[in-house]
C-alpha cells in the first residue's frame, strides 16, 4: 500500500477501523503517529490489552459480540494508559468495572450499547466524572 499510496499518506492517518486484527496489525498502528479515532472490533481479549499503547487515541470504539456466545468480558484496566480519551464507545461487552475511567480529566461521552454491567458502578463513574455524559443504549 506504501508503493501504491505513498509514505506521506500513511504519516497522517487519524482514523482507523480494524476487524479481528493480530497482534503485529497493532504493532503496524502504534506508528501511525497521527492515529485519534480507532473503531476495532475482536473477540479476543488480550488485543484489547494491547490498544493502551496507542497514546494519541482521541476517540475509541471497542465493538464485541453484541448478540453472539460468548461475549467479551473486560476490566477496563488498559483504558488507564489513555490520557486524552474524549470519546469512548463499547458496544456488546460485559464491563467488570468501570474504575479506570473514574474521573478522568479528558473523557467527555461515554457510549455503552448492548452492553452489561453494575448499575450501583455506573452510578459511581457518573458521580465521580461529573462532566461525563453517559449513554445507554438497548436494542
Amino acid at each position: 500500500m506504501i508503493d501504491l499510496l505513498g509514505v506521506d499518506w500513511f504519516q497522517t492517518v487519524c482514523w482507523a477501523t480494524v476487524v479481528q486484527p493480530t497482534s503485529n496489525e497493532l504493532s503496524e498502528l502504534q506508528n501511525l503517529f497521527g492515529l485519534q479515532q480507532l473503531t476495532l472490533e475482536s473477540r479476543n481479549p488480550d488485543i484489547y490489552m494491547r490498544i493502551g499503547e496507542i497514546s494519541t487515541l482521541r476517540e475509541l470504539s471497542l465493538l464485541g459480540s453484541e448478540y453472539d456466545s460468548p461475549r467479551i468480558t473486560h476490566d477496563l484496566s488498559f483504558l488507564k494508559k489513555f490520557r486524552r480519551l474524549e470519546s469512548l464507545e463499547l458496544r456488546g461487552i460485559d464491563v467488570l468495572s468501570f474504575s479506570p475511567i473514574t474521573g478522568s480529566g479528558s473523557l467527555r461521552q461515554l457510549d455503552l450499547i448492548n452492553c452489561t454491567y453494575s448499575k450501583s458502578q455506573l452510578d459511581d463513574l457518573a458521580t465521580q466524572t461529573p462532566n461525563l455524559d453517559i449513554k445507554e443504549i438497548f436494542k
